[in-house]
């Protein structure tokens, strides 16, 4: 973070699920990866159902999952990306703040 990111400006968030607020709580969600990091939309985001921080296990060949994903914003976007070991593979744009997102993508 530079001189020019305002303060709060890059966010990383845990996910508590239903958890009570509390160091030790946030602590576990860290620790098994329940976690992503934004400098815009608060962002839930699963795969094949699965949080942040699980495992998916796929068979030989298999390559397609289903992604969901909603963000929300105070700030409007019209862009939403995936990106996967640096290449945008989903995007979706849209004239109005997209609410919500489901596909099925290799």
């Amino acid at each position: 973070m530079g001189a020019s990111t305002p303060v709060g400006g890059n966010r990383t968030y845990a996910y508590l699920g239903k958890e009570e607020f509390s160091f030790p709580n946030w602590a576990r969600a860290v620790r098994a990866g329940r976690t992503f990091a934004t400098s815009g939309p608060l962002l839930q985001f699963q795969v094949d159902g699965r949080m942040p921080g699980d495992e998916i296990a796929m068979r030989k060949g298999e390559a397609a999952v289903e992604v969901s994903v909603e963000a929300v914003s105070h700030v409007p976007f019209h862009r939403l990306e995936i990106v996967h070991n640096g290449r945008v593979v989903a995007s979706r744009e849209e004239k109005r703040e997209p609410v919500g997102w489901r596909s099925r993508n290799p």
